[in-house]
């Protein structure tokens, strides 16, 4: 919804640009149109913010349901939750908000936070939104990886920039769906076994991101509707086993 109304907004404000440069326009109708497009962003902005207090309300019941911790504005830690994750090095305009403590225990923190940021200025910048989940565990240590969907301009760009994609010969559905990257292939490998591969085969359109004691998954400008939250906290905790159980058997939990 929120993608459609800067859609709009920038519609009008181009329209606007036009009407204020067309030389057959008066100065009374060029005023008109002026107020009427400041009206009609006014009213999209304001339908925006009515849009996003009624997801976190709704986001708010939701952790009351299930005895978590939720906050609609961010405090200062909370800034910081997406530092590790590469989204943290994009853009500008950065913003946290609608954190949700699902898991907090000495073995696990487990937090899903809305995190939006802009690339671009003015008329060509384009803002991005996802509902990002992160999950800080001692028991986790992973190489660090990048595993995102594989498109076209995936596969362009790193012809282009002779960027590396790793590769499974005897996984080609997982090796066609997502494009994996990270520093050490052979660590990477290692963590990436027939197992972790052939259930991530049905998540096509995730982004999962590791380093350490950190695991980062979400889907890339899409954040989650209220009604969502249930079923991405349990797959997000099978896929997090999923990678305790990898680690195990790559040896890197030691």
């Amino acid at each position: 919804m929120m993608v459609a109304l800067n859609f709009a907004a920038m519609f009008l404000a181009q329209t606007a640009f036009a009407a204020r440069t067309r030389s057959s326009t008066s100065g009374p109708e060029t005023l008109l149109i002026f107020v009427a497009v400041a009206g009609v962003m006014a009213v999209l902005v304001l339908i925006g913010f009515y849009l996003d207090k009624v997801r976190s309300e709704k986001i708010d019941a939701f952790a009351h349901s299930i005895g978590c911790t939720y906050r609609r504005k961010p405090t200062q830690a909370d800034t910081s939750l997406p530092d590790g994750c590469h989204i943290a090095n994009l853009g500008h305009g950065k913003i946290v908000s609608n954190v949700l403590e699902a898991t907090q225990t000495p073995e696990l923190a487990f937090t899903l936070f809305d995190y939006e940021y802009t690339v671009g200025y003015g008329r060509s910048s384009t803002t991005y939104r996802q509902t990002v989940s992160r999950m800080q565990s001692s028991l986790l240590h992973l190489p660090a990886f990048l595993l995102f969907p594989e498109t076209m301009f995936t596969r362009l760009g790193d012809e282009i920039k002779g960027r590396k994609d790793i590769d499974f010969s005897d996984s080609p559905a997982f090796s066609d769906a997502f494009a994996l990257r990270g520093d050490d292939e052979s660590a990477v490998r290692a963590l990436f076994s027939m197992k972790l591969r052939q259930a991530l085969e049905a998540t096509p359109k995730l982004t999962i991101e590791g380093n350490g004691d950190h695991l980062f998954i979400f889907r890339a400008a899409h954040r989650l509707k209220p009604e969502e939250f249930s079923a991405a906290i349990e797959q997000d905790k099978k896929i997090l086993a999923l990678f305790f159980e990898a680690q195990q058997g790559s040896g890197a939990a030691g």
